[in-house]
C-alpha cells in the first residue's frame, strides 16, 4: 500500500513541511514494517491499516522537541520514533535499543534498504550498555513506565539531556508520575495526531545534575 498522500496530508497538519525525498523514505519504511510484521510480528495486525495514523504522526508530533545531535530510542521495537526521526534529521545521530532479535535484524536490515547512515541498532538490554552520558535525548514510545525509563537513563543522558516518552491518557501519565513525589518538574505537551481518535501525550523531563530530571 503507499501512504505517501497520507503522509504528505498528516505532516501537514502537524505543521511539518517533509520534502518530497522524505516523504518516499517514511512511505518504503512503512511498506518494509507491513511486509516483515507478518513473519516478526512488529505491530499489531489489527494496526496495519492505520500504520500513517496510530503509528507514523504521532512520532513525527515529536520532531519539534527534539534537542541535540545524538539521540537515543529506547526498546524501538519496530522503529517508532527512531527510524522516522533519523529520516527527518540526517544531522542528528540515532542509536536503537531493541533486546528482541527478531525486531533488530528488522531494523538492521531497514536501516541497510532506507540508507540511514545515521543510525546504529545494538540488539542488547539497555541496562547493558555502556556508553555513559553520551545521549542528548532519550526518546521512548509504548516501552515502560516513566519511572522505569528515567532510571535507565540516569548515566546515559548529559548533563541537561532530555527524555521525551509518547504515551496515551493523561490520566495514566498522572498515575506514574505520583512514584516521583515531588521531586521532578515535568511538561506534558497534548498532541493532537490527524486521523485518530485518541488521547496523545508527550512528557519531556530534562536532567540536571545539581537539581536531578527537571523540565
Amino acid at each position: 500500500m503507499d501512504h505517501t498522500q497520507a503522509i504528505l496530508q498528516g505532516s501537514h497538519e502537524l505543521g511539518l513541511k517533509l520534502s518530497l525525498e522524505e516523504c518516499a523514505l517514511l512511505n518504503k519504511y512503512l511498506q518494509l514494517v507491513q511486509k516483515w510484521n507478518r513473519s516478526y510480528n512488529l505491530v499489531s495486525p489489527n494496526t496495519l491499516d492505520e500504520l500513517v495514523q496510530r503509528h507514523l504522526l504521532d512520532c513525527l508530533a515529536l520532531a519539534p522537541q527534539l534537542l541535540g545531535v545524538n539521540v537515543v530510542d529506547f526498546g524501538s521495537g519496530a522503529g517508532f520514533p527512531g527510524i522516522p526521526l533519523a529520516i527527518l534529521f540526517p544531522d542528528k545521530n540515532f542509536t536503537l535499543i531493541e533486546s528482541n532479535g527478531k525486531k533488530a535484524r528488522f531494523l538492521i536490515q531497514a536501516k541497510i534498504e532506507l540508507g540511514l547512515l545515521n543510525l546504529t541498532v545494538i540488539n542488547s538490554r539497555i541496562e547493558t550498555l555502556t556508553q555513559r552520558h553520551e545521549f542528548d535525548t532519550v526518546v521512548s514510545r509504548a516501552f515502560a513506565s516513566i519511572s522505569r525509563i528515567v532510571e535507565l537513563s540516569e548515566d546515559l543522558l548529559q548533563e541537561n539531556g532530555v527524555i521525551a516518552c509518547l504515551k496515551g491518557k493523561d490520566s495514566t501519565i498522572q498515575s506514574e508520575l505520583e512514584a516521583f513525589g515531588q521531586q521532578f518538574e515535568v511538561s506534558t505537551i497534548r498532541l493532537n495526531i490527524p486521523g485518530l481518535d485518541e488521547e496523545r501525550n508527550l512528557v519531556l523531563l530534562r536532567k540536571d545534575e545539581q537539581k536531578g530530571l527537571l523540565t
